[in-house]
């Protein structure tokens, strides 16, 4: 190891570092991150590459350092559950088939946001490359000791064990692996320390502990056996049953005006005076309205924003995190969609265009790689597919698209947990 390295990592250290870490814990993680100066390779590039290898007798030289950092490590608590991203610059999809078991032995550099992996520095825009979309579920957050302290940089530990789950190819040098992380059957890494926990625990609710199932379970069956007994002694007493009058709810309609052939509405509060609003689409004059709302029932237009060529759905949501909606629109034209997020004054940014597919004519959102950012899904009518826009912390999306291939003619895409397993699903119907 290069001294000066490893005295710049404990300058950069804070004496009181954070996750309860020590100074030397701390900076061999930081020591962990150093890009060295060439022609010297770098500490993770060698420790790595050893761990990769068969000969583990090759990790003495490195064992205190390898302990070191394994404590510093799993002292740090787990990040929940969540899809993370690692790519490099190689085909390597012949080696993931789907439904293989696959462990990786080295410590494994990912990240939660997609633009940090499109920097040349790290996989790029361009060439053959294999994207991993790993779900990872005892990943440690290492920014608050890295030397980089603004990457989300997450690490997964040697002996991560994952089984692949599909493999897509959206371009013919671009390769998805999808991986889902599991605990292995057999210890793959020993916790450095006693009581280290490398995987999160699992915590059990009250109810589902012994000792209060059994009275639950009885103070259950008698209230379901009381609420019969009641229903049935209290029909007895009744006989007479209420009639009831169908009445009209509602008063006669108001209308307000709009663009030329309009073919979409979303209502939500865009306004920020606690009133519900209306967004409407307008085919022939690629724009949309804002239909400020006044408590009154009726509604006029106050802004209009333009879109694309033939703009076709419009679907609203809390893009840039202020509690008020931001809109996306399709257009059917130009295949592309329209973002428009915001402003604090109460109205918003110019559109921003993103390529979709062949005559966009759907679209919903949602959280659908399991971070913390909205993704855009949107159903082209063209060319049979439905598209994957990743969102950024920069509330923009990403220029690399999922594909996935659907029926003949898709026109209506929805999204919601169905499995109940915690992720967005997503259903689209085909003409």
């Amino acid at each position: 190891m290069d001294s000066i390295d490893e005295d710049l990592s404990k300058n950069e250290t804070p004496e009181n570092p954070s996750d309860d870490l020590t100074i030397d814990e701390s900076a061999a993680i930081r020591l962990y991150t150093v890009e060295w100066e060439q022609p010297h390779r770098s500490l993770y590039s060698l420790l790595n590459q050893t761990l990769k290898g068969g000969n583990r007798e090759e990790l003495r030289p490195y064992s205190k350092y390898l302990k070191l950092l394994l404590t510093a490590l799993v002292k740090i608590p787990c990040v929940p559950p969540l899809t993370i991203w690692r790519g490099v610059t190689r085909n390597l999809s012949a080696k993931f088939p789907p439904g293989t078991e696959v462990t990786w032995w080295s410590f494994s550099s990912c990240t939660t946001s997609l633009t940090v992996l499109e920097n040349n520095m790290y996989l790029g825009t361009t060439g053959v490359r294999t994207l991993f979309s790993v779900e990872a579920i005892n990943g440690r957050k290492v920014r608050d000791h890295s030397h980089f302290v603004t990457e989300d940089e997450i690490l997964l530990l040697p002996g991560t064990h994952m089984i692949v789950q599909s493999q897509l190819s959206p371009a013919p040098d671009l390769h998805f692996i999808h991986l889902k992380q599991v605990i292995p059957k057999q210890t793959l890494l020993e916790p450095p320390f006693e009581g280290a926990h490398l995987y999160p625990e699992l915590k059990y609710p009250w109810y589902k502990k012994k000792q209060f199932f059994i009275p639950l379970s009885l103070l259950i069956i008698l209230s379901i056996g009381a609420i019969i007994i009641g229903s049935v002694l209290g029909s007895r007493k009744n006989d007479n049953i209420p009639i009831y009058q169908c009445m009209d709810p509602y008063s006669s309609p108001a209308t307000s005006g709009t663009g030329k052939l309009p073919v979409a509405i979303v209502f939500g509060n865009f306004q920020r005076v606690n009133q519900i609003d209306l967004a409407v689409l307008n085919y022939d004059e690629q724009s949309v309205d804002i239909l400020s709302g006044n408590g009154k029932h009726d509604y006029e237009t106050e802004y209009r924003y333009m879109t694309d060529s033939a703009p076709s759905s419009v679907f609203n949501v809390d893009l840039n995190k202020d509690g008020l909606p931001d809109l996306i629109v399709t257009n059917g034209n130009d295949d592309t969609i329209s973002v428009l997020v915001d402003n604090p004054d109460k109205t918003f940014q110019i559109s921003i265009q993103y390529p979709v597919g062949d005559d966009p004519i759907s679209t919903t959102a949602g959280y659908f790689n399991n971070d913390t950012q909205i993704d855009v899904l949107v159903a082209n009518s063209g060319d049979n597919t439905v598209n994957l826009l990743l969102g950024d912390e920069e509330n923009t999306f990403s220029d690399i698209r999922i594909i996935f291939d659907v029926g003949s003619k898709p026109v209506f895409v929805i999204s919601n947990d169905f499995n109940k397993d915690g992720k967005l699903d997503w259903a689209v119907i085909n003409q």
